[in-house]
């Protein structure tokens, strides 16, 4: 009797270590670096909350001076003030996979079933995150969605509104706990035959209104879903990719599960709910991920605690291990375990180029860009940023117009008396700013474009050849090099400037040059050299003696 007593004990511990470090991986792979826009108007606006207390009207735009402002994240962007004073942004790149570690443990925890069940909880998880695991307020939505679940499977109602008062105060997505939370009272109600459950639910549609801005919190979901459509992850996954086939497993197995057990009217209800945001917003998938978790480990534990101890322990193990080989291609790709600020999807240099020059004034700026400005060029207002409920309206309308380069964008530049504009460079306004009289460009990079009003900025030095889409005149190498040498010269990171060098200079002949510079390339990036353009050059700067280029 006492060797598979010991065996027993021996799986279970194996299984749990496992799911540990499955809880672990998914952590370190989300560990950096700090690429989101919006973390800089959480910055901004958690300096003037900790000196001054939740704002009431917006004082960053000069296209919505003076609107309301129902700040609902107010207490995580004072937190992440604080924690970004103490530590800086490896501090923010740190608390980004320490988040997304914990709401993986609550999942982990609150599936209550063997080993291989809970791995199976946290796995879509894992995988839903990805899209949407930038260090911003709704990273502690997630935490607060599993905490919330937890409560509901042990009927613990007083701490469920404790936390939706904390909730209130901290992200937007509190009406969806208060949506769950009340059915979850309703539920109990109907179960019991009493009343009591049904003054909690009166109790958790009252006390999230204890916040600096009231019966707003409810409305700001509206405000921003409704104008929302032009954000990616206000848009749902298109239906050939494998996150719109997870989604429906996800359903799948949650629709299963309910039909295996007594018929709950309550768990279609809050399966529809959860699946119909997460077909219409991508960031709503994790989301209900997250809140189904309980409800698996309830529909399917004793299912999986009839497998055997060696299956048990080899889904564990299976699963484990594909976490970890999504964290060694994500160290791979640089998408983990950097603790810095992303230069790839942040405009960094490009504001450095403005601080550089002296470039101010009115600014177009991209949306993707407003939150990074407001947090680096505090000085300087911007025409939007990410909080989409203080720019509906009459200036996200013109953002769009001017965006898409509709007629008459021009006027409307005209009017807001825009002096430069930084946005992009697959915007179509891009595009139409090269051709547009009265404007040059004079900088830009992987993922920015700076336009200026020639009259309003002579000094700067106008490219007139190269640009984000190619040489506009093909025949003019020896000026495009000089204007490339320019902007890496302003940009030693761009990457790709020195990619286009490299061509170019061996184009004109000069095989030593471009070998030089095709090496600092792929020094800056290293995962060019699988391109098959790369290989070619490769092939003819080896041909000719000068690969590799040398040191």
């Amino acid at each position: 009797m006492g060797a598979p007593l010991l065996d027993s004990r021996l799986a279970r511990a194996a299984s749990l270590t496992l799911l540990a470090v499955l809880v672990v991986a998914g952590l370190l792979a989300n560990l950096g670096p700090v690429g989101t826009n919006d973390i800089g108007f959480h910055l901004r606006l958690g300096q003037e909350i900790a000196a001054s207390g939740p704002p009431r009207v917006d004082n960053h735009s000069f296209t919505a001076p003076g609107v309301p402002y129902p700040d609902h994240e107010w207490l995580t962007q004072l937190g992440l003030y604080a924690l970004y004073a103490l530590s800086g942004v490896p501090g923010l790149a740190v608390a980004q996979g320490g988040l997304i570690g914990v709401t993986l443990a609550l999942v982990a925890y609150s599936a209550r079933g063997p080993a291989p069940l809970r791995a199976l909880a946290v796995l879509p998880v894992l995988l839903l995150s990805f899209d949407h695991s930038e260090i911003r307020p709704h990273l502690v939505g997630w935490i607060y969605i599993a905490v919330l679940g937890l409560l509901i499977e042990r009927r613990r109602f007083g701490w469920m509104l404790l936390l939706l008062v904390l909730w209130a105060n901290t992200h937007a997505s509190v009406l969806l706990g208060v949506g769950l939370a009340g059915l979850a009272c309703l539920e109990e109600a109907a179960r019991t035959q009493r009343r009591l459950p049904l003054a909690w639910a009166a109790a958790v549609a009252v006390l999230p209104l204890l916040n600096p801005y009231g019966i707003e919190v409810y409305t700001l979901f509206f405000q921003i879903s409704g104008n929302a459509d032009f954000v990616g992850e206000w848009q749902p996954y298109a239906s050939n990719t494998w996150q719109f086939f997870l989604l429906l497993s996800i359903v799948g197995v949650a629709g299963v599960g309910i039909l295996k057990h007594r018929f709950n009217p309550f768990d279609v209800v809050r399966l529809l709910v959860l699946a119909t945001l997460s077909f219409k917003a991508s960031r709503s998938g994790v989301v209900m991920a997250i809140a189904l978790a309980p409800s698996f480990g309830r529909w399917y534990g004793v299912d999986v605690a009839r497998w055997s101890g060696r299956a048990r322990l080899g889904v564990t193990a299976l699963i484990t291990l594909a976490a970890i080989a999504l964290l060694g291609v994500r160290w791979r790709d640089g998408e983990a375990m950097r603790l810095t600020l992303d230069h790839e999807h942040l405009p960094v240099a490009a504001v450095s180029f403005l601080d550089r020059h002296g470039v101010t004034g009115p600014m177009y700026n991209d949306y993707n860009f407003g939150g990074y400005l407001l947090w680096k060029r505090s000085e300087q207002p911007v025409f939007m940023d990410g909080r989409i409920e203080v720019y509906r309206g009459a200036p996200l309308a013109a953002y769009h117009r001017i965006e898409s380069a509709e007629p008459g964008w021009e006027k409307l530049a005209d009017d807001y008396g825009i002096a430069y504009f930084l946005v992009r460079p697959e915007r179509r306004i891009t595009k139409a700013l090269l051709d547009a009289p009265g404007w040059e460009l004079v900088y830009f990079d992987y993922n920015a474009t700076i336009f200026v009003r020639a009259e309003r900025f002579p000094a700067l030095r106008s490219l007139d050849v190269i640009s984000p889409y190619g040489n506009r005149d093909p025949k003019a190498i020896s000026s495009a090099i000089a204007e490339m040498e320019y902007l890496v010269g302003e940009n030693p990171l761009f990457f790709g400037g020195y990619k286009v060098l490299a061509f170019l200079l061996y184009k004109s002949g000069d095989a030593p040059g471009a070998a030089k510079r095709l090496a600092l390339y792929l020094e800056l990036h290293p995962a060019g050299a699988r391109l098959g353009d790369t290989q070619e050059l490769i092939a003819g700067l080896t041909k000719r003696g000068v690969w590799p280029a040398p040191s």
